[in-house]
């Protein structure tokens, strides 16, 4: 039913577009996506996440607007070894144009209108939309979005997989731990359902705020996606939920004071990963001060936190849950992608609410180009 739940990766229509692909992860040293929102965050989890990678390729997102940044990159880049990603559903989001037009008109002025179509791709819909314009009269090669798909949604979408097999990433195990959740939907204590049931119960119940924290530092894009997902999925309509993340320990110094003894407006959602990877023992002999942390690792430290957040929540009467993973690869960001959605779109039933649009944002659009 839900377009966005699956993924048209091995579509073969798509065949030549992956050999482009391959000749840039062979050209180039860097690419520079320009989007903005879900166009963006989706295939950033991604590429975030250090995933072990077969090209050695430096991605560099221009997700927002800033003239340092901006010139920054216009100093720094090698515009001959390097490709540029405009990636925009509606292809009339002013960011994107904005800086589309700045790195088209540089590339242009230093190596050549020609060269554009070789370092120049944009994904976006087929309509007369300002960046399939500016594409035509540049000759730079448009790659259809599907226009069922809106930006937040569109992980699984070429939106997901165009920079992850730019970066030599396995996309196939991404799309395999989507379907694994897909598969046990129809299940009897499917989480995605329990979890939606909860989401809008305490939806009902006065909790507006949804954090997701993360113990998982290559998870924090993710939790940054999330938040867009939920967040600009279920805030309407003078109802709903609003998401913030967090990044832990380093945040129980300045937001578990609040989750503890703040407002009872919060569910605390931790996403937790079992293995934490390579560890690093401490050695602590010969200094008394600290001799409760001697032959302790980081492992201990971390799982000692968690301990303590889980069990402040739970004494403070707090509403929390737990999500834990076995191990953080492609396959199991794959999991969470398909989750998150499913977990989304199924509160959003049940609250009455469409998933997909975003009238308050529309309008605040218009209003911005209104200005202009």
């Amino acid at each position: 039913k839900y377009k966005c739940l699956s993924s048209d990766f091995y579509d073969r229509k798509y065949d030549e577009i992956k050999k482009i692909l391959e000749e840039w992860a062979n050209s180039f040293e860097t690419v520079v996506i320009i989007a903005t929102g879900g166009s963006n965050l989706g295939s950033k989890s991604i590429i975030s996440s250090k995933f072990k990678t077969k090209n050695n390729i430096k991605f560099f997102y221009l997700d927002n607007l800033n003239s340092d940044i901006i010139s920054y990159h216009i100093s720094n880049l090698d515009l001959e070894k390097c490709g540029f990603l405009i990636i925009s559903k509606s292809g009339n989001t002013i960011e994107v144009v904005s800086q589309s037009l700045i790195f088209i008109k540089l590339f242009e002025n230093k190596l050549g209108k020609k060269k554009l179509s070789s370092h120049f791709l944009s994904l976006t819909t087929n309509t007369n939309n300002i960046i399939s314009t500016i594409s035509r009269e540049k000759n730079i090669r448009v790659i259809e979005l599907d226009n069922d798909i809106s930006g937040r949604f569109s992980v699984l979408s070429l939106v997901g997989w165009i920079p992850a097999v730019i970066a030599g990433i396995d996309f196939g195990e991404i799309v395999r731990g989507s379907n694994n959740i897909m598969s046990t939907l129809n299940k009897n204590d499917s989480q995605q359902i329990i979890g939606a049931a909860l989401m809008s119960t305490l939806s009902q119940s006065q909790i507006h705020v949804n954090v997701l924290s993360t113990y998982e530092p290559r998870l924090l894009t993710f939790c940054n996606w999330h938040k867009q997902l939920f967040s600009e999925s279920l805030g309407k309509n003078n109802i709903g939920m609003v998401t913030q993340c967090s990044l832990m320990p380093l945040d129980q110094h300045s937001q578990l004071q609040a989750w503890i003894d703040g407002p009872k407006d919060k569910i605390i959602n931790i996403l937790i990963n079992e293995n934490n990877g390579s560890n690093i023992d401490l050695d602590c002999s010969g200094i008394e001060v600290a001799k409760f942390l001697d032959k302790k690792t980081i492992s201990d430290v971390i799982n000692a936190f968690i301990q303590t957040t889980t069990q402040s929540l739970l004494e403070s009467g707090r509403p929390f849950r737990i999500i834990s993973i076995d191990n953080f690869d492609e396959y199991t960001l794959g999991e969470l992608f398909a989750f998150s959605m499913l977990e989304t779109i199924l509160t959003s039933n049940l609250l009455g609410l469409n998933p997909f649009n975003q009238p308050a944002i529309e309008k605040a659009k218009k209003l911005t180009k209104n200005y202009l």
